[in-house]
């Protein structure tokens, strides 16, 4: 390491550049982790629609617009024929990808690669040929 500097410079803390600086560190490297995004704790996160319209940036440079907080979560960047969604914080897409939640469906019996109904060890149910 150079005096005052790092060996490396990780650029984002999604699931790529936190591995890689963890491994690094471990290896013994001296690592700067750089995040464009705060830290989102676990109340921070949208818990309704306007708390998620809050936490939603859009940047059109078609358009020569910007709505939103610099350091929304979820970031809408439009360019050219380009269209990206990221989030925007400590963790990167783990930070959306982590806070979704799926109601419940109750088990159908004879769904294809489902349980049966009322089994206690999960054996699949038995695919049905569809009629032609």
């Amino acid at each position: 390491m150079t005096s005052g500097g790092y060996d490396v410079v990780v650029v984002g803390s999604g699931y790529g550049g936190s591995v890689v600086a963890c491994r690094l560190v471990a290896a013994g490297v001296d690592v700067c982790l750089i995040e464009r995004g705060r830290r989102w704790a676990a109340g921070d996160f949208p818990t309704n629609v306007v708390g998620l319209l809050l936490a939603v940036r859009v940047d059109s440079r078609n358009w020569g617009v910007i709505l939103g907080r610099k350091d929304a979560l979820f970031q809408i960047h439009e360019q050219g024929d380009s269209l990206a969604v990221v989030a925007c914080g400590l963790g990167g897409g783990s930070l959306i990808n982590a806070g979704l939640i799926a109601r419940h469906l109750p088990e159908r019996r004879g769904t294809r690669g489902g349980r049966k109904s009322g089994t206690k060890t999960g054996t699949p149910a038995k695919p049905r040929r569809r009629p032609r």
